[in-house]
């Protein structure tokens, strides 16, 4: 596309640097602003191409053949702004931080498909485990397991040992932990005073093996 540039276009007709049509009738022995075949020639092209380059031939009957393309690019434009595009396919998941009462109010929020809840209060773990240790719900896609409080077996727990401590009879022997809790004097010269008051320590209570985490919600579309 190219502006008029006959020898009497108005400079600056359409602002800074663009060149345009006038009737000069303010410019004494000035004519009216010329056409020129060259100009005349891109402005047809421009719009004859606007027309081919949609597949339409030109038709010298018509004089709305720009207008129904327009219309035509109007009605596409709408039909893509309206279209639901589904980025989710069916057994995939859709995590967010919104929080959604069910798969009815996430088939609202996406527009489209039916959703169910998946893996409540569990982690994610990524892909079955090849690893010959791992218990055998983690072997297994779409597998579920672990627990949220442990309590030690004696198995379990690590192998150690203890200090003994004899008392003063000589005839009872006892580790250095329980000695703490035994009631009597400690004396050097006869060793522990023993008597049958003695306390446990532990509660044996389970204790909590969760580790840092963030809630969020996990969908997985069903259709």
């Amino acid at each position: 596309m190219k502006r008029i540039d006959s020898v009497n276009a108005r400079p600056d007709q359409n602002g800074i640097g663009k060149a345009g049509f006038n009737d000069n009738a303010d410019l004494s022995g000035q004519d009216a602003t010329y056409l020129t075949p060259e100009w005349c020639n891109h402005v047809q092209e421009e719009i004859s191409n606007v027309i081919e380059g949609f597949g339409v031939n030109l038709d010298p009957k018509k004089k709305d053949q720009m207008l129904h393309i327009l219309l035509m690019i109007t009605d596409r434009i709408k039909t893509l702004e309206a279209r639901i595009i589904e980025d989710i396919k069916v057994g995939d998941l859709f995590i967010t931080t919104l929080l959604f009462e069910n798969g009815a109010a996430v088939k609202v929020h996406k527009g489209y498909g039916e959703w169910e809840k998946l893996g409540a209060g569990h982690a994610l773990l990524s892909n079955p485990s090849v690893d010959e240790n791992a218990p055998s719900w983690m072997k297994i896609l779409g597998g579920m397991g672990g627990e949220l409080k442990h309590a030690l077996t004696l198995s379990e727990l690590t192998k150690h040992s203890h200090k003994v401590y004899q008392s003063g009879d000589e005839n009872t022997v006892v580790g250095y932990e329980r000695a703490q809790h035994l009631a009597g004097s400690i004396r050097s010269d006869v060793g522990y005073a023993m008597n049958d008051d003695i306390q446990d320590a532990g509660e044996g209570e389970a204790f909590n093996i969760i580790q840092p985490s963030m809630i969020v919600g996990v969908w997985r579309r069903l259709s």
